[in-house]
């Protein structure tokens, strides 16, 4: 069956007419004429485009659409810039843990090293304290063996690099593991620091270099540096 207008044709058959019930087209958009509509323009778009026509000369007039449009925009907007903030207080305050752990990692550090340099220095202060317990040992013991005492020696030798300067002269003068008066008996009884000791004991000037002619090179060498 063919469609027939009943605007056109008078006697139209009723069957023949699509149904226009007012109000039941939903096609109409504010953007578009009457005449881009779907419907091309029924009663129902007419009327609302009069109704919209009358309404879009004031200037705070916005229509419905526009409206909604507005507010979806608003509402994206405002849904974006939550989200950013909310990122950008995640990032603030990861970037505040991190900065705090760099501080924990820096005094965690300084402790240690610290706590290092401290046992270090105990260390050699327990190895001074217990080399001169060992010393006045041996100046109390003139008479001791030697070669029981020669592991002391070499053990206070390997760890002379870690004691103060004043230390080494006294491991310096400590390695013949001696005291300053068997110092004394044993150069008297050196063949040749013995004749320059008595020289020096009975009579301070210096003998003739006839007298020297005769001993052996050390004296010799020793009678050159009297004076020193």
């Amino acid at each position: 069956m063919q469609h027939r207008s009943g605007r056109k044709h008078v006697n139209v058959d009723s069957l023949s007419r699509i149904p226009s019930e007012p109000g039941a087209c939903e096609c109409y958009e504010g953007h578009l004429t009457l005449t881009e509509l779907p419907c091309k323009g029924c009663d129902t778009c007419s009327r609302k485009h009069k109704q919209w026509s009358y309404f879009s000369q004031f200037d705070d007039a916005v229509p419905l659409f526009a409206k909604r449009n507005a507010e979806t925009a608003q509402t994206s907007g405002s849904s974006k810039a939550r989200v950013s903030r909310v990122k950008l207080q995640e990032s603030g305050f990861w970037s505040w843990i991190f900065v705090l752990l760099q501080l924990l990692v820096m005094k965690l550090f300084n402790c240690a090293s610290f706590m290092y340099c401290g046992l270090i220095r105990i260390r050699k202060y327990c190895r001074y304290r217990i080399y001169r317990l060992r010393f006045h040992e041996n100046s109390d013991n003139p008479d001791a063996d030697h070669s029981s005492k020669s592991g002391d020696r070499n053990f206070e030798m390997q760890n002379k690099g870690e004691l103060p300067s004043f230390v080494k002269s006294l491991v310096k003068f400590g390695t013949v593991n001696c005291s300053p008066q068997r110092m004394a008996r044993l150069q008297q009884q050196d063949p040749d620091i013995g004749v320059v000791v008595n020289w020096l004991k009975y009579d301070c000037q210096r003998p003739p270099r006839d007298t020297v002619s005769g001993c052996s090179p050390i004296v010799r060498n020793l009678w050159l540096d009297w004076d020193l």
